[in-house]
């Protein structure tokens, strides 16, 4: 036991010293459950299916933000208030439906184009790379994308696609 006392006895001292400050201070304990709070979420896919459901409950969350709220003030009525601001705005902000669509770059080449060089698609532009970079960017063609012959069906297709035609058989499909 004594081994025991001689080991604890240091780590003690530097938590009283150290963090019971912090635990007693009523700030100090909101950040500290929250961070433990934040914890407990990176691991939330790891803890068993009967916490992860009692913790996704919305009457839990409401009841951590008083406690929190009513520790730190020890005022009922303004830890109701604030909780009740805080719930209606996390049901504002999570009614609002993202209205996107996603638009992903095709990297299928049209048929006619498989073998066009950028020698054939510069022939449009009068020999001018800063025009076809910029109409490549104008269309939405990927910007990491190298001028170079092994990308030029690729490109060839994003700029037939727009509505330009591109060597003899590489054209837009009827």
């Amino acid at each position: 036991m004594d081994n025991i006392t001689k080991v604890a006895a240091p780590v003690e001292k530097i938590f009283h010293k150290n963090i019971a400050p912090l635990l007693n201070n009523p700030v100090g304990f909101v950040i500290i459950s929250w961070i433990t709070s934040i914890a407990v979420m990176r691991s939330f896919d790891k803890l068993p299916s009967i916490l992860q459901n009692v913790l996704l409950n919305p009457f839990v969350h409401i009841i951590a933000v008083f406690s929190n709220l009513f520790y730190a003030t020890n005022d009922l009525r303004l830890s109701l208030l604030v909780t009740i601001i805080i719930v209606i705005l996390f049901k504002i902000v999570t009614s609002f439906k993202e209205n996107f669509e996603l638009n992903p770059v095709s990297t299928d080449i049209m048929v006619g184009c498989e073998n066009v060089t950028m020698d054939d698609i510069l022939v449009n532009y009068k020999g001018d790379v800063s025009a076809l970079k910029k109409r490549m960017y104008a269309i939405g063609v990927p910007l990491n994308l190298a001028l170079n012959n092994q990308n030029a069906p690729l490109i060839a297709t994003h700029l037939v696609g727009h509505g330009e035609i591109v060597k003899g058989v590489c054209q837009p499909p009827m």
